[in-house]
């Protein structure tokens, strides 16, 4: 099947975050049962689902480079394009401020593949990084209380919420494909 970048966008991308705000859900569910078991299956569910989105929007430079391109992408090339998008694009969606989420991404995704990344440049340089809960407060956390949910631990001892590093390279990507003329202004769901 041939998906447009706006077919990919919404079909793909919007829905493997839906995907995950629901299991980030459940995971808050779980807690709040205080069942042990519940909670659990509900953190690896989490963790596996975040996983699957981690992929797919990092991957997403590659879909919109290709087809705008009209041809595959050298490594180079797309990483260049996402630097492009996190500098011109990626903001924190709660305070406008620039940040680093598609490079977030982009190392937990190679984490994931290669367990341990060994270039000291990296944020993130192990797939234990990304496998993890946390409940503590936060202002960058969606949950409020101390629930537990997944978390991006960075080399430079800051943790970042997985949700909200989804959230703002999403609006990066919608930014950018709105502002090119690949979705409409009002095209997928904000929070």
């Amino acid at each position: 099947m041939d998906f447009s970048i706006s077919d990919h966008f919404e079909f793909v991308i919007l829905k493997q975050l839906e995907e995950y705000d629901q299991a980030e859900q459940r995971l808050t569910d779980a807690v709040l049962s205080k069942d042990s078991d519940l909670i659990n299956l509900a953190r690896f569910d989490a963790l596996r689902i975040g996983t699957n989105a981690i992929w797919h929007v990092h991957h997403f430079a590659e879909i919109v480079f290709t087809r705008i391109n009209e041809r595959g992408a050298k490594p180079s090339e797309a990483e260049a394009f996402r630097q492009e998008i996190e500098h011109d694009h990626c903001r924190c969606l709660r305070s406008g401020a620039a940040v680093n989420d598609i490079s977030i991404l982009a190392d937990a995704a190679d984490a994931l593949k290669h367990s341990i990344l060994r270039r000291t440049d990296r944020l993130v340089s192990s797939r234990d990084q990304v496998l993890a809960t946390s409940s503590e407060y936060g202002i960058m956390s969606y949950k409020y209380g101390g629930v537990d949910e997944v978390v991006i631990l960075c080399n430079d001892n800051t943790k970042r919420f997985l949700t909200t590093c989804l959230e703002n390279v999403v609006a990066a990507w919608r930014d950018y494909l709105t502002k090119h003329g690949h979705i409409m202004a009002d095209h997928g769901t904000d929070k």
